[in-house]
C-alpha cells in the first residue's frame, strides 16, 4: 500500500473543458506527482457524505485515504470509516496509527461540555 506523506484539502471548480481550477496555490515546493480525489458536491456545499457508492471506483488505498480523512473531520464514526475502507475496526486503527493519524478524533467544544456536565 502506498504512503501518503502529505494531504492537502482545498476547494476549487471543474472548468467547461474538465480542467480542475483551485481555489488556493498548493503548498508544495517543487514538481512533484500527486494523487488526486475530487469529491464531487451537491449544491455548492463544500462537503459531501461518503458512501459506498462514490468510494467504489477508487482502489484500496484511496479508499482508506477517503475513510481516514471523513473520520479525522468527525463526519463518519470509526465503524463507518472502517467498512468504507473495506477493513475490520482492528485494521482500521492499526492503519490509522501507522499513518501517523489520531486514533480517536475529538471535538474539543465537545469534550468541554462533556467534562463540565461532570
Amino acid at each position: 500500500m502506498e504512503l501518503v506523506a502529505k494531504a492537502i484539502e482545498t476547494t476549487g471548480i471543474v472548468e467547461a473543458h474538465r480542467r480542475l481550477l483551485l481555489d488556493e496555490s498548493l503548498p508544495v515546493a517543487k514538481k512533484t506527482r500527486v494523487r488526486v480525489i475530487v469529491l464531487v458536491t451537491a449544491d455548492n456545499e463544500h462537503t459531501t457524505p461518503l458512501s459506498h457508492e462514490s468510494l467504489e471506483p477508487l482502489t484500496p488505498a484511496m479508499r482508506l485515504a477517503a475513510a481516514i480523512y471523513g473520520y479525522q473531520r468527525s463526519e463518519i464514526s470509526q465503524e463507518k470509516a472502517a467498512e468504507l475502507a473495506g477493513l475490520n475496526r482492528r485494521y482500521f486503527l492499526l492503519a490509522l496509527a501507522r499513518e501517523k493519524y489520531d486514533v480517536f478524533a475529538v471535538d474539543f467544544n465537545d469534550l468541554k461540555k462533556e467534562l463540565t456536565r461532570g
